[in-house]
């Protein structure tokens, strides 16, 4: 083996850190591999002088034995060390017309670049073998070897790829070259590397500009707050979200299997033509949809886990004896009067009598450590000359992270979890070469159950939990429970049922019973967003001319099943002297336990129809685009005095020319009646421009 320079070279698995410098000669190293159980070196190189020339030796102290395992020889040609010298490289990167090209990126690595400046020039150090990387947007990216060049000239081609690729913008698309406004996406792809249940978490972090809080990862209630370059206002700071161009909200429960791409429009110019309804951003969700060609069936499944991101440390009962009666001591109690005797403490230490000095884990008593998640998708797209589809069925299934009482003991489910099922169907039906006939039509169906929670936490989980946590964190692992053990009895000797509640020391409450005892909830929900467009073509009236019309309608519903029941509670006694005795005390008793449904439901419904002319025509260099829209929306919600109305027209022009000098206008008018009289409309003009 002939090696040059050897810093930091691993002669054998286990030594590193030998240096070789300049030698005047070859040296040959015959060395054992070892099989090392424990190893510490001490020194493990000297360089000495002898005669001129240079001598390596190499001494290991070794602290443990060793299995001598085989032997190898290694030789090693010296050859002096020479220091590469950098050279300042300049030179100009230009477009195939010979226009320079500004802000290109020039990089050798991750800590050594440039980039060119309004000339198209550039200047960067580098040595002979450097590589250098040339980068720009909408550009193949080229590989260049310096060598012995102090100067050069780069001609970058455009890519046609990324000239052609289509970013959907407010009310239609663009190609991605011609936007002018703050425009961000991303595809199916990105989408699909996250295993989060809500897709809103799953565009954390993708996005420039997104920001995505999530308060809860409860098993359909993992709440997520959008926010699009922060929050403009106090109040209605949630962006616009828009999916495959209607006004919807179920961003949360939809399968990333089933989207195209997403495209978030975050300054004024990409988002006045919404009005007053874009002025916190807006979020463009796409489906996929089928195209000509064979059928794909695609199937995919995964499984994943999940846990807190905290969780509470344990104490073992006699050491929180120990410390709760110096906590007393601390304050001056006299020896009698601390709360634990030397008797209990060693109770609860030999674990004698795990009934009555128990040594408890509180917090994994009524939490789990892991809660599954299970995910599976099926989609079908493909379509001949006139007709293509996409469909899609997907499931994401959650548990909860509670220990619960099994269904099969109480007859009825208080656990927490979710299933979710998804459905998709996307058709295209050419029923001429200029119409074409699109129909979209989504659902989901979802099931969360849950502990009762409606008569003590005012139906809320989020104050469950919290309660939970402060009744388990203030539960000692002295407190005996959670429930009755067969053979414990009363004062007189009557003996408890098993399996009864026991209450927590001073408390008239128990965690494990409002958890499993009080009954369940189960909420059902419901969505349907369905969508019917019509897009003909008008190049018999003029090339580039063509009308949309699209009517959607949307219904949600959701409904709640309610299992209400009481239970019996006990108190416990713990003896603090070998002569006492422990006991089992009723609290409350002859309650009913027969479990009382009740049912209630909600809906509401959602219409939008959009009308729009559109226009694209190319002229040699010059591209021109037009497009005017009409707007309605109509919904009516559950318990809502009055339905909401709003109306609303967009109009956006753009010009570009040979792709580079590109301008933008863009006009929105809408009003809702939820305003006064006279105020009721706004108008929202917008202008941009740049040039490349």
């Amino acid at each position: 083996m002939v090696v040059s320079s050897l810093e930091g070279y691993t002669l054998f698995k286990g030594i590193t850190g030998v240096y070789f410098y300049s030698f005047e000669s070859i040296i040959t190293l015959s060395l054992s591999l070892f099989y090392l159980t424990k190893l510490i070196f001490m020194k493990i190189v000297r360089f000495k002088t002898v005669g001129g020339k240079s001598l390596v030796m190499i001494s290991l102290l070794l602290m443990a034995p060793m299995h001598i395992y085989s032997s190898d020889t290694f030789t090693i040609q010296e050859k002096t060390r020479v220091h590469q010298q950098t050279v300042q490289l300049t030179g100009v990167v230009l477009d195939i017309q010979g226009f320079p090209l500004v802000g290109v990126n020039i990089m050798e690595n991750a800590t050594n670049g440039t980039i060119t400046d309004i000339d198209g020039k550039f200047s960067i150090k580098v040595t002979p073998q450097s590589v250098l990387h040339v980068s720009y947007i909408g550009y193949v990216t080229q590989t260049v070897k310096v060598g012995n060049k102090k100067n050069i000239s780069i001609v970058m081609e455009e890519d046609s790829k990324t000239l052609e690729e289509v970013v959907v913008v407010g009310y239609g698309s663009q190609k991605k070259v011609s936007v002018t406004g703050a425009v961000a996406a991303i595809q199916t792809k990105e989408l699909k590397q996250s295993s989060a249940a809500n897709l809103s978490t799953a565009l954390a972090g993708r996005m420039p500009g997104l920001t995505a809080m999530q308060t809860s990862g409860r098993p359909g209630g993992d709440d997520v707050t959008l926010y699009l370059r922060g929050a403009g206002t106090v109040n209605g700071s949630n962006p616009l979200i828009l999916i495959d161009g209607v006004p919807r909200d179920n961003i949360s429960t939809m399968d990333p299997n089933e989207i195209a791409s997403v495209s978030i429009l975050k300054d004024a110019s990409a988002t006045a033509v919404f009005g007053v309804r874009g002025a916190n951003g807006v979020i463009m969700i796409t489906t996929r949809r089928g195209e000509e060609g064979k059928s794909e069936l695609s199937i995919s499944a995964d499984y994943s886990l999940q846990r807190f991101t905290a969780e509470a440390d344990r104490i073992h009962s006699w050491e929180f004896a120990e410390l709760r009666n110096q906590a007393f001591r601390n304050d001056g109690y006299a020896e009698s009067d601390l709360p634990f005797t030397d008797y209990m403490i060693e109770m609860y230490r030999s674990g004698k009598d795990r009934v009555y000095y128990p040594d408890r884990d509180v917090y994994n008593e009524f939490f789990k450590k892991w809660a599954p998640q299970t995910r599976v998708n099926v989609n079908l797209s493909g379509g001949t000359k006139k007709l293509s589809y996409f469909m899609n069925v997907a499931y994401m299934g959650q548990g909860g992270q509670f220990r619960t009482e099994s269904e099969k003991d109480l007859g009825y489910d208080p656990s927490y979890k979710s299933n979710r099922y998804n459905f998709r169907t996307n058709l295209d039906y050419k029923v001429a070469s200029n119409f074409k006939l699109s129909l979209n039509i989504a659902s989901y169906l979802e099931k969360v159950n849950t502990p009762q929670t409606a008569k003590l936490f005012n139906n809320s989980v989020d104050e469950l939990v919290t309660n939970m946590r402060a009744y388990i964190w203030a539960t000692p692992p002295t407190d005996p429970g959670p429930l009755t053990v067969a053979g414990q009895t009363l004062a007189d000797g009557t003996n408890v049922p098993a399996g009864q509640v026991i209450n927590q020391a001073g408390i008239d409450r128990n965690t494990y019973g409002e958890l499993s005892r009080r009954g369940y909830q189960q909420a059902t929900r419901t969505n349907l967003n369905s969508s019917i467009i019509a897009d003909w073509g008008l190049d018999f009236i003029t090339k580039g001319l063509s009308t949309k019309l699209m009517i959607s309608f949307d219904t949600k519903a959701m409904t709640t099943l309610q299992g209400f029941r009481e239970y019996d509670t006990y108190g416990v006694t713990v003896a603090r002297t070998s002569e006492e005795k422990s006991y089992v005390s009723k609290v409350r008793m002859n309650t009913n336990d027969a479990i009382s449904l009740t049912k209630s439901q909600q809906t509401n419904y959602y219409l939008n129809m959009q009308y729009s002319l559109n226009y694209a025509r190319q002229f040699g260099l010059h591209d021109v685009t037009g497009m005017a829209l009409i707007q309605r929306d109509n919904w009516q919600q559950y318990a809502a005095d009055l339905p909401y109305n709003m109306l609303g027209i967009s109009a956006r022009a753009t010009y570009s020319y040979d792709s580079r000098y590109l301008a933008e206008v863009n006009v929105g008018y809408n009003g809702s009646e939820q305003f006064a009289k006279g105020k009721r409309f706004g108008f929202f003009p917008a202008f941009s421009a740049s040039s490349k």
